[in-house]
């Protein structure tokens, strides 16, 4: 999608201030021109974190319209300026969230010498787990299966869940809840708190 031309967009965004349903209007003609621009610049494969911020910052000015100025910039340079800073600030954040943390690839899980009761406590056939786990409906047995398999990514999980077509930051919330879910109850199952 290409952006609208500058005119349309000031007009669109002039129209905030006093209408309603400008805020459709708005979002409609620069979300996805956002999105996409923010994508080609290729600083992350994350798609995510891109749409999240093009969605921060069209809502951000929806929201405070005054903070931009006509006079100074092109409404489209404001809004890549800005999505600009937050995608980079996003991209710094999630890149201290990882600084030190082996990735999941990486790790070799030791197999313990001859000592039974570890083996029995660190195994799914545990007679807690697999009672634990038959209990599972059928979306959380396979959003197991995929957690167990090593599986990371957000759209995989949702696509199981059905949730596939909701936003991304609602994605997120619903794959989150869902596996701290099954974890509480395989932590209870063997003994262990939730938190």
């Amino acid at each position: 999608m290409t952006w609208p031309s500058d005119e349309e967009l000031l007009a669109a965004w002039a129209r905030l201030a006093g209408d309603p349903t400008a805020v459709g209007a708005f979002v409609a003609l620069a979300l996805a021109p956002l999105a996409q621009q923010l994508a080609a610049w290729r600083w992350t494969a994350d798609t995510h974190i891109v749409e999240s911020v093009a969605v921060d910052v069209v809502l951000w000015l929806v929201k405070y319209p005054a903070k931009y100025e006509p006079d100074k910039s092109p409404l489209r340079a404001f809004l890549l300026f800005v999505a600009r800073r937050k995608l980079l600030t996003a991209l710094d954040r999630e890149g201290r969230h990882h600084q030190g943390r082996i990735p999941w690839d990486d790790v070799e899980h030791a197999i313990a010498d001859g000592n039974e009761e570890q083996d029995d406590a660190l195994s799914f056939d545990h007679l807690d787990l697999r009672t634990v786990i038959a209990g599972f409906d059928d979306t959380d047995r396979q959003l197991f299966e995929l957690m167990r398999a090593g599986e990371r990514d957000t759209d995989v999980f949702a696509a199981a869940m059905g949730a596939a077509d909701l936003p991304p930051h609602e994605q997120n919330r619903m794959v989150k809840r869902a596996k701290d879910r099954i974890k509480a109850r395989l932590k209870r199952a063997v003994g262990g708190s939730d938190g």
